[in-house]
Order: C-alpha cells, then structure tokens, then sequence
C-alpha cells in the first residue's frame, strides 16, 4: 500500500523542560495546534458530505465526553481520516485532541473526470480549500518509501505533474489541539550549566507521506504558520523564564525533518529539533562565583598573613573555604535529578578542593623552615607563594571554565587542558626558579643599598634619608614594613662583615630604645635614629677594643699614699658610662642568671643592681670603714662597689651631697671622664689616714699596711685591665 501525500502544520506554544520524578527524567511539555491537509474527491461526493464536518468534529465539552469521542471515532472509521499521534510519549500518558475540526472546500469548481473512472468525460464539481502557510506550487521530489497510494487514485495528481496554484482541490482538512509529554532520554548534563540539549518533537501520521517535513525553521512548511523571525525566535518556541535560548540563528538552531530507522527514511513521521544552549548567567552568580569568591578571597587572606606568626589562622581560612566547597557539592540542588555521574559542577568543585589543600599544603611547609631555622628561605618561599598560588588558581579555574563552555568542542577542550596543564606542571618549577632568582636579586639590592648609604653625605638630609629608606626595605625581605631582629642582624651583617658576635649584639641591644613597644619591632620612621645609635655603640666598642681601656698606673707620694695623679688619656666622652654599664650587664648575664624573657629589641638594658655594703664593714685593710661616720669628703679616692660588676672600681669623690639623710656623692671613675651619683653605702674608702710621724710605735705597722696595700691595688688593676681587654 502505498502513502497519501498529507501537508503538515504546527503551531507550537513555548516548550517547558520538566523534571519527571517517577523515572527521573526531563520531557518536554507543551501543547501543540495541528493541521493536516489532503486530497480524497470521494468526501465531497459521499451523500453525508454536507454533515460529515458535524459528524467527525468536536468542540471542547464533547472533547472532554468520552461517548462523543467514541462516536466520532466510529465515524471517522467509515472514511480515511488522518490521525496524529506522539511518539516516545511519558509512560501512562496518552495525548488526545483537545478539539477537532474536519472541513471540505466551501467553494466548488468544475473539473474533468478521472480517466477509466465512471466520471470520464463528465465536468465533475470537486470542493476546493487554500493550501496550508507555507506549502508552494510543486510537491517535493518523492522519498524512496512515498509510493503512490492505490486506495486513492485521484492522489496521482498530487504525486507528479503541475497542480492548482491557487487552491487545494478535492482537498480535506483535519484540526486539532493537542498537550504532549515527551521523554528527552538523550538528554546528557555533563557540562551542566554550560550544557546544550536537543528538543526533539516527533508526530506520526499513519499510512501519510509528510511531504513538507523538510528544512528549517526558517523555511519549513510545518513550522510557516508560527511566524518564526530571528527576534521572537526564543520567546515563540521556548519558556518565558529565559532558562534557555536557540544555539544560534534559524536555519542552524531548528530543524525539521523525516527521522530514520536502521537507514530508512520514515516519511510518516515529522521530527522538530531545536538546539538550545543553557542559560547560565543566573547559575553563575548564585553558585560559582560565589565559591570562587570564597576560595579566592580564602586564599589572599591566607598567603598574606604572616607564616611564622599566623600560621595556623592561615590553615584555619583555608579549610573553612575547603569545607564551603565541599558543601556546594553535596547540598546544591541543580533541577536535575538524582544524578549519579559526574558532572562539570562537580570537576569544578574539586579544583576548588585541591587549590585549597595545596595553600594548605604551602603553609605547613613554610611553617616547618621557620621551625628548623630556616627562616630567610621560607620568607622567600611565602613571598613568591604569594604570585604563584593565585597565578595558579587564576589557570586552573580558568582552564575549567574553557573547558566547560566548549561543551565537548575538540578546540575548546584542547585550550582548557593546555591551560590547566601549564600552570599545574609548571607551578613547583616556577617556584623554585622565582625563589633563586629573589635571592640573587635581594642580595644585589642590598649590597647596592649598602654601597649607596656609605656613599651618601649625612649633610645631605634628603640624599641621607633616601639611602636609609632604601636601606631599610632593601632588609625587609617579608616586606611587613618592619625589621625583626633576624633582618637587623643581616642588615649589621652586610653593613659591617667582619663585626663580631658580641659587638653585633651590643648594636642591637642598643637599638632597642626605638621598637615600637606594642608589635616588639622597627618601623622606617625610627629605624634612621635606631641604625645611627647602633653605629654609635659599634665604634665605641671597636676604640675601645683598639686603644685598650686607659686604666692609669698607679703613682704613689712618700708622703701622701692616698694621692693619685689622674691619666692624661683619660677618655672625655659622656657616652663611655652608657658603654660600661652595658658591659656591666654583659658580665652580668656571663656570671649570673641571663633574663631568658627579654628579647634583644624589646628588652632595654637593665641597670645593674648594687650591692649594699654593711656600715660595719672593714676596708682591705682591716681598719675601720668611714663610711657609717659620713667623712668621705672631696677628693677622697674610694672604691665603688656593684654586686653585677664584681670587683670594685676605683673612683674619687667630686662632690658632697649634704642635703640627703644619709649623704650622696658625685664620684668619678679613676681614668675615665664619667662622672655618677651615689649613695654612701656603696663606698669605701681605697686608702686609709695618713701614716704616724717617723718614729711612733706604729710606724713599722703603718708602713707594712702600705706597702700590701699597694700589692693589692697593683694586682687589682692588673687584673681590671685584662679583664678590659679581654672584653
């Protein structure tokens, strides 16, 4: 048998992609306006022509009768009428028409009868009807499996030949409205939200040859009665929520044509593809950016806090932003389903995780150099971390984007795993490279630095200051705005190599006066002050290594054991009293309990404390002390004692301080001009009174006192000035 030539139209209201729960699958749901129209002479001459349009339509109350349906039905048994019906239908739904129409020509014209027909040779009144939208003057050339129909002869004029170009004649038309569900099983979401899917509508004529199935949604006949444009293309065919939108223009994103079985074109059927792309702007913002601002942000705020000191605030952030990734991708509801295959989201997630471990990963090693002493390297580390892991992010996350939005393209993937691929394999490399070459480039800055400063003229304040600031940052090597005590020591270091570990520090104890007393480091405002005071002290101390200490030798009168004559290269500069006490400490911390807490930029020398001598004491003499009487008087020559120092100083008494209960002196250190108040309760007389007159019984005694008491002084200041030295 063969297939009657039947013109097909379509009006289709915006398709709606809906989720069925039961199969956990999409189908489209829409309800559809149909049209079909075909050639059968042998209605019109049927003597029930006048009533078969009553007989075989429906309005929507009697559409909605199940005994109106069947009776239509058995009607419409007794001629050929076409019926059309959905395929890949939802399980259990069965679309029916809402409403039918069934119309003959309402106008009528002569023509010639069928040859070897009954009407040979007669002019017959056949009914004619304007053809649908879209169909023109010649039919298609036939498909291999539309042969001619032997039921109906009369359609041979419709198979070959010119036709009526102004109306369908002898032509019957059958409306309906219809709803359809159709499963979408070739739907796949792998590159969800960058996903593109097929729509596919298919309708089936039984014993029809749709001969207008063909072309696009630009110039197919079964889609002409919509109006299509490239302006109302998206809001004609699909849902007003913008969720979707064509993949491209027409005559590429809509196709209409006859599907195929095994090779066979079926021509009874009418397949309508739309290509349509997802929106995924709304997706976008909700979901990824917000992850991606959570994950980045995460890890700025993590590679910017310092490693030693903040170390686990950083890993803390980090797996804060691990754990919001890791819930995006258990929790997200994405309208599709129960998906139980791997998804683009889910790869993006992912990436999210791993960056995030890696930052994880970069802290505990840069925390693990701090802790072995290896502080420089991990600061280099940090520092050029602090490029790379968000140079790495930047890739891999943009990588994956390419990816997805290429949604399967050979060009697009090819980019997007180049991407990722670059910066993943290059990412420790480039590390260790950038890691050298920042070393080799601070070194040569600092040195340059170094080398500029001792050019510069202090005169020059902005030419000095210039120097100093460059001087500081070129040290900062974490770039905090802030020199700890390990940069302090390089900078001393490069300032003067061949400074000695106890000279180094004494410049940075000194230098503690200008820590800020609240972070316990330097800041660049002060750090000009701070390096002068340091080089203060450092030249002090190498005088004083150089020239010894001016201790005086010891000059004795016949006549007068108390007088002494003072050094002439006695030191006339204030600052030696700051330089000694310093040293008293040193001593201090050598022979005693050194102060564990104090850190050499925050602790400030501490004084050392005196020893407080008994009122009874004797002098080395054993005389008896003057001291609880209060006679020490201008120009006594005492020893001043300090428990911190060891033994006692020798000093002399410069001035008498009589307003204070017990009285003060001004004492000044033999062979030094420093000058310092005390009490009196410190010193004791070096020397006692003057010896007896020649010949008194105590002479002989007087003068055996004198001459151990010069033994001891000798060995006393013999022993000051090695001591001196040695320091």
């Amino acid at each position: 048998m063969g297939l009657v030539p039947v013109a097909l139209s379509l009006d289709l209201s915006p398709i709606r992609l809906v989720l069925q729960n039961d199969f956990n699958e999409n189908y489209i749901f829409a309800e559809m306006t149909y049209t079909l129209q075909w050639a059968d002479p042998r209605l019109a001459r049927s003597p029930c022509a006048g009533a078969l349009s009553g007989m075989l339509s429906l309005d929507f109350e009697q559409g909605m009768s199940q005994i109106a349906r069947e009776a239509a039905r058995a009607m419409r048994s007794k001629f050929w009428v076409p019926s059309l019906v959905q395929t890949d239908a939802v399980p259990g739904y069965r679309g029916l028409d809402d409403t039918t129409d069934f119309s003959l020509g309402t106008e009528t014209i002569l023509i010639d009868g069928a040859p070897g027909s009954r009407d040979e040779g007669l002019r017959v009144p056949i009914p004619v009807q304007p053809w649908l939208d879209g169909y023109g003057t010649e039919l298609p050339e036939s498909a291999p499996s539309a042969t001619p129909s032997v039921v109906l002869p009369i359609a041979k004029q419709f198979t070959s030949g010119s036709r009526n170009t102004s109306a369908c004649v002898g032509c019957a038309s059958w409306t309906g409205d219809i709803e359809f569900q159709l499963l979408q099983s070739h739907h796949i979401y792998f590159f969800y939200p960058f996903d593109q899917q097929e729509l596919r509508l298919t309708v089936e004529v039984t014993g029809a040859w749709l001969y207008g199935c063909v072309g696009t949604g630009a110039d197919s006949p079964v889609l002409a009665a919509m109006g299509l444009t490239e302006e109302n293309k998206d809001t004609v065919l699909l849902p007003p929520t913008a969720e979707w939108y064509l993949n491209g223009p027409l005559s590429e994103s809509v196709r209409v044509a006859h599907p195929f079985n095994n090779g066979v074109e079926e021509v009874h059927r009418c397949e309508v593809v739309m290509f349509a792309n997802r929106n995924p702007t709304v997706f976008i913002f909700r979901a990824l950016v917000t992850t991606i601002i959570v994950v980045f942000g995460s890890l700025l705020t993590a590679i910017f806090m310092h490693a030693e000191e903040h170390s686990g605030d950083r890993a803390s952030v980090l797996y804060i932003a691990f754990l919001i990734s890791l819930t995006n991708m258990a929790t997200t509801n994405l309208g599709l389903g129960k998906v139980s295959a791997l998804l683009w989201y889910d790869l993006f997630n992912l990436s999210q995780l791993l960056l995030s471990l890696v930052a994880v990963a970069e802290t505990m090693v840069v925390h693990l150099l701090f802790k072995h002493n290896a502080g420089k390297l991990a600061t280099h580390i940090d520092s050029v971390c602090r490029q790379t892991l968000p140079a790495l992010y930047i890739g891999v996350t943009t990588g994956i984007f390419v990816y997805g939005m290429g949604r399967g393209r050979v060009l697009y993937t090819m980019v997007g795993y180049a991407i990722m691929g670059i910066f993943i394999i290059t990412m420790i490399p480039a590390t260790l490279f950038f890691v050298w070459a920042r070393q080799g480039r601070l070194g040569r800055w600092q040195a340059k630095c170094i080398k500029e400063l001792k050019k510069a003229d202090p005169d020059d304040g902005e030419e000095y200051d210039k120097a100093v600031g460059q001087v500081f940052h070129a040290f900062d090597v974490d770039e905090s705005g802030e020199l700890d005590t390990d940069e302090l020591r390089d900078l001393f270091v490069a300032l003067h190599p061949k400074i000695s570990r106890d000279d180094l520090s004494s410049c940075i104890r000194c230098m503690s006066a200008y820590v800020d007393p609240a972070s316990g480091v330097l800041t660049e405002p002060k750090f000009l002050d701070a390096l002068i005071e340091g080089e203060r002290t450092l030249s002090q101390r190498i005088k004083e290594r150089n020239t010894g200490p001016k201790v005086p030798m010891l000059r004795m009168k016949t006549r007068d054991l108390g007088q002494f004559q003072e050094d002439p290269m006695a030191i006339a500069d204030d600052e030696r009293e700051k330089v000694l006490e310093e040293d008293v400490i040193r001593r201090h911390r050598k022979i005693g309990t050194p102060d564990t807490d104090a850190s050499p930029l925050v602790t400030m020398p501490q004084r050392a404390e005196v020893v407080t001598v008994s009122s009874t004491s004797t002098n080395s003499l054993g005389g008896a002390d003057r001291s609880h009487i209060a006679q020490f008087a201008k120009g006594d020559k005492v020893l001043y004692t300090t428990k911190a120092f060891g033994p006692q100083i020798r000093a002399e008494i410069k001035r008498v301080h009589t307003e204070t209960t017990p009285p003060c002196y001004t004492i000044r250190y033999e062979g030094l001009a420093i000058e310092k108040q005390t009490e009196e309760h410190q010193l004791t007389l070096a020397f006692p009174p003057p010896p007896p007159p020649s010949g008194s019984p105590t002479s002989a005694l007087a003068l055996e006192a004198s001459q151990k008491l010069k033994e001891q002084v000798s060995e006393q200041v013999s022993n000051e000035t090695q001591e001196a030295r040695r320091v």
